[in-house]
C-alpha cells in the first residue's frame, strides 16, 4: 500500500486496523492518524504474525502507538522495520511498538523519532515480552519512563542496542 493517509478513532493501521492472522512480504508508505489509541504503520493493533513487512509513513495519536504496530498482544514481529516519526499526547509510544504485551520483536528495527508523555521508547514504549536483535536509531522524548529502546521493560531484552538521543523532564 503505498501514498495512504489512514484515518480514524481507534485500531487505526495502515493495511490492517487489527490483525489476527499473518502479514507477510507487505508495506505500508503514508500517514497513520487516531483520536484515541492503536495506531500502527501496519496494524493499529496486532495478535497475530507480521513478518518481513515495513512502514514508512508518521504516526499520530493519543496512546499506544507505532510506526508498525500499536498494541502488540502475544503477537511475533520478526524482520520488521519502521522509518517515520511517531508523536502521542498519552502513553506507550514506540518507534517500532507502542505496546508489547507477550510478544516477540525478533530482527528489526525503527530509525524514526517517538515523541509522547509516559513509556517512550525508540523501539518499544512499553515491553513486557522478549526483544530480540533489534535496534533503534531514532531520538525518544517524553516526560517519565523514555528509553532509547524500551521506555519501560518488565520483559526481556538481549542483543539489542539502540544509538537516539534520550530527553525526559
Amino acid at each position: 500500500v503505498s501514498s495512504v493517509a489512514v484515518r480514524g478513532y481507534s485500531d487505526v493501521g495502515g493495511i490492517a486496523g487489527s490483525n489476527d492472522g499473518t502479514i507477510l512480504d507487505s508495506s505500508s508508505s503514508g500517514t497513520a492518524t487516531g483520536q484515541s489509541g492503536q495506531v500502527g504503520g501496519i496494524s493499529g493493533n496486532s495478535y497475530g504474525v507480521i513478518a518481513d513487512s515495513f512502514a514508512t509513513g508518521e504516526i499520530t495519536g493519543s496512546a499506544e502507538l507505532g510506526g508498525l504496530v500499536g498494541y502488540c498482544y502475544q503477537c511475533t514481529i520478526v524482520n520488521a522495520y519502521a522509518e517515520g516519526d511517531v508523536t502521542g499526547t498519552e502513553n506507550y509510544t514506540g518507534g517500532l511498538v507502542g505496546r508489547n504485551e507477550g510478544g516477540l520483536i525478533s530482527m528489526s528495527y525503527a530509525t524514526g523519532n517517538a515523541v509522547g508523555v509516559s513509556r517512550v521508547g525508540g523501539l518499544a514504549g512499553d515491553n513486557y515480552g522478549t526483544i530480540e536483535n533489534s535496534y533503534a536509531t531514532g531520538n525518544a522524548t517524553g516526560s517519565d519512563s523514555v528509553g532509547g529502546l524500551s521506555g519501560q521493560s518488565d520483559g526481556d531484552t538481549r542483543y539489542s542496542y539502540s544509538v537516539g538521543a534520550v530527553t525526559g523532564d
